[in-house]
């Protein structure tokens, strides 16, 4: 379990249980529109994904949902629900223990440009951005309505 960051005293991270599932579901709904998630031209059911959750006192702070595929894993999605608390740094050490323990030999996630949190968070870890790119993809019914 990770100890949690600066703003939020005492938060741990674990792993999703099936027991989650109604709260993960209804965090994509509220923050992404649905449980669908399309990267590179891959659907997702996020709600179905194993992940990591951030909680306090038993009550939910962020999640993060991944895939793991041969020697990759991707992040699918990543929530913190306070923002610079040190929940997504912790979210981000969880999924790169996993990914070690698992044999994986990349961790990665595609951001959309209008994430403006997404490569500030990413710059204060241990995690390089290596490239973006612009091309197109299927993409969710409620992905334009959204964005920022």
């Amino acid at each position: 379990m990770a100890k949690g960051g600066t703003g939020i005293a005492g938060f741990t991270v674990q792993e999703i249980t099936d027991d989650d599932r109604i709260w993960i579901s209804k965090v994509l709904r509220d923050r992404w529109g649905e449980a669908r998630i399309v990267s590179r031209g891959r659907v997702h059911d996020a709600s179905q994904l194993p992940g990591f959750i951030a909680m306090n006192d038993g009550q939910p702070l962020g999640l993060l949902t991944y895939h793991l595929c041969e020697n990759d894993c991707e992040i699918v999605t990543l929530d913190a629900l306070a923002k610079r608390t040190g929940i997504g740094n912790a979210l981000l050490d969880a999924i790169q223990r996993k990914g070690y323990e698992e044999g994986s030999r990349r961790l990665w996630l595609v951001t959309t440009n209008d994430n403006r949190g997404g490569p500030d968070l990413l710059g204060r870890t241990r995690i390089s951005i290596s490239g973006n790119s612009c091309r197109s993809c299927p993409r969710s019914p409620k992905a334009e309505t959204i964005g920022y």
